[in-house]
């Protein structure tokens, strides 16, 4: 895109390294010369599976998305069409992966096993920038965070429930959120991420393991020139951040252990103004 640029990467959290799971989160993006789209999506840590549905949700939401929005202008109220568009179709799309990949009987086990998953995404043009979510994760803009959840019992809503199968939770709301910039003039960062995220921002303060060297804080992602001109930075980052260093200590017969930073998969992407 002509006026901003875009980094991303993903860790698996050190708890699910521990439980021996795969990473549950997904990155997809998409940048042309007029507009930037990006989702991430969190599978469902209870879900055996739940990577595969957070992969294909991300990448169909990715291309709906582009499709809807880039016919929007600026007008808001097209905005909101857009994403329930764009909702309705992906639902659609994953019910029919689904019904492919299982009988009628085991249908909804094997979307929750495989098909639950958060969602939190950006688009962004010259004229207009708008955040979508469902479920946690977080969302920051020119510095000023936003957290989204936690929610009781820590039971998200999940895309999944606003049309492949249903809660018990009758108050939740399983539309996309929606909040929109009108204008990007204003706008010189965002990053959008994971509920991990949080433990990223809150370890800033903390020696990164096996070094003596701090964190830092969580604008050196949209700061720090080295994440944009090498696209795996932001993944290197992460990983050290989350890395366990075992030292022997040899006299007292045991191994010392420092754990990583981030129990859970931790995903971001941030866009910033070319400079």
């Amino acid at each position: 895109m002509r006026d901003f640029e875009i980094a991303f990467g993903s860790v698996s959290g050190s708890d699910h390294r521990r439980s021996d799971k795969n990473n549950q989160d997904a990155i997809c993006c998409q940048e042309t010369e007029d507009s930037i789209v990006a989702v991430i999506c969190d599978g469902c840590s209870e879900g055996k599976h739940s990577e595969i549905g957070a992969r294909l949700g991300a990448n169909i939401l990715v291309q709906l998305i582009h499709h809807y929005f880039s016919n929007c202008g600026s007008d808001p109220w097209r905005f909101h069409d857009a994403l329930e568009s764009s909702r309705i179709h992906t639902i659609a799309r994953l019910r029919g992966l689904a019904t492919l990949m299982s009988s009628e009987k085991d249908l909804i086990q094997l979307i929750i096993d495989c098909f639950l998953f958060t969602v939190v995404g950006v688009y962004i043009d010259n004229r207009v920038a708008t955040i979508f979510s469902i479920g946690d994760g977080v969302h920051i803009v020119n510095d000023v965070v936003t957290e989204l959840g936690p929610f009781p019992n820590n039971e998200p809503p999940y895309l999944a429930y606003g049309g492949l199968i249903k809660s018990s939770e009758k108050e939740l709301v399983f539309d996309l959120r929606q909040q929109i910039f009108r204008g990007t003039d204003g706008i010189n960062s965002i990053l959008i991420g994971t509920d991990g995220v949080v433990n990223l921002i809150k370890a800033s303060n903390s020696k990164i393991p096996g070094k003596n060297e701090l964190v830092g804080d969580i604008n050196q992602f949209w700061t720090d020139d080295r994440y944009f001109i090498n696209k795996d930075m932001v993944r290197r980052k992460l990983s050290l951040v989350n890395r366990e260093i075992v030292t022997p200590a040899w006299d007292e017969h045991f191994l010392s252990r420092e754990k990583g930073l981030l129990p859970d998969d931790t995903s971001l992407v941030v866009i910033r103004r070319k400079r």
